[in-house]
């Protein structure tokens, strides 16, 4: 389970790098915010992963 964060403004869309860094990536889904984060972690690991 992973979950990938660029915080460079510059590679976000519309940025002046995000062509660059998206064609660096593999193929991948892109969260729109925390909850898409929290909903990807929940559904790969069960609660007992946390205790």
């Amino acid at each position: 389970t992973c979950v990938v964060s660029i915080l460079d403004e510059r590679a976000g869309e519309g940025g002046r790098y995000h062509e660059e860094v998206m064609c660096a990536l593999p193929s991948c889904k892109m969260a729109k915010d925390i909850k898409d984060i929290q909903h990807f972690i929940r559904n790969r690991k069960g609660v007992e992963y946390y205790l």
